[in-house]
């Protein structure tokens, strides 16, 4: 199990889910604000969860994750997170 703060954050009152939340999650992170444009950390933290043999993830916010890793993380890796200035 992953808990990487508020990455992968999303809003609402589910627990757990099996749904693909990937748009949702880099909409949240830009609508909240509170990732910085560092796309090398960014891309670090992502090389380094990849790598991991994930079952769950625990975001900050939102529900646990229990599958479409690899689709969040490409989001996250193809868009940038940061708050639009």
């Amino acid at each position: 199990m992953l808990f990487p703060n508020d990455l992968f954050s999303t809003m609402g009152t589910e627990i757990v889910t099996a749904r693909a939340i990937a748009k949702e999650a880099i909409e949240v992170a830009r609508h909240l604000g509170y990732q910085a444009d560092d796309r090398a950390s960014l891309e670090r933290a992502l090389d380094r969860i990849a790598a991991l043999d994930l079952s769950l993830i625990a975001p900050m916010h939102g529900p646990t994750l229990t599958g479409h890793f690899r689709e969040l993380i490409s989001a996250f890796r193809e868009n940038s997170p940061a708050h639009a200035a």
